[in-house]
């Protein structure tokens, strides 16, 4: 279940770093993504799938009242509330691995959580273009804090 799980944690928490600082030639580059890589927590990161998950941003949210029209109504796509919802799911199994001995798996409910984790993968691909991706991966460290509304 870790692996699932942290396998999609650190794919987005690279995407972001490098989406924010780039990941250049020198070693300052190389130090000051690792360095960047820790300031991104699961339970913010978990925070931020939650408003993308599901429906996609809830109407009433920080993000939307900042968003000017019509951004403010359109949703995120498919494949970043999927990926969204997966960190969700994964992140639960993991506490439930982690955490709760009574918790039982069998190897069909771990191969159905490591299939997710992959098709996060490939739906993460698929936002390439999504207009949404990079105010996703902007929020990550901050939740919503960096959002001032308009």
């Amino acid at each position: 279940m870790s692996t699932a799980y942290y396998a999609l944690f650190h794919l987005l928490n690279q995407s972001a770093v490098e989406a924010c600082l780039g990941f250049g030639p020198r070693p300052a580059h190389r130090q000051i993504g690792e360095t960047a890589v820790r300031w991104y927590t699961h339970t913010r990161m978990a925070a931020v799938c939650a408003q993308f998950a599901g429906t996609g941003v809830h109407a009433k949210s920080k993000l939307r009242r900042a968003l000017p029209s019509p951004a403010s109504t359109t949703p995120p796509s498919q494949a970043l509330q999927d990926v969204a919802k997966a960190f969700g799911t994964l992140q639960q199994a993991r506490h439930d691995a982690d955490d709760d001995p009574s918790k039982r798996f069998t190897r069909q409910g771990v191969l159905a959580h490591l299939g997710e984790a992959e098709q996060a993968f490939k739906d993460w691909q698929a936002t390439n273009s999504e207009p949404f991706r990079p105010i996703f991966l902007l929020m990550m460290p901050t939740e919503d804090d960096i959002i001032r509304e308009r």
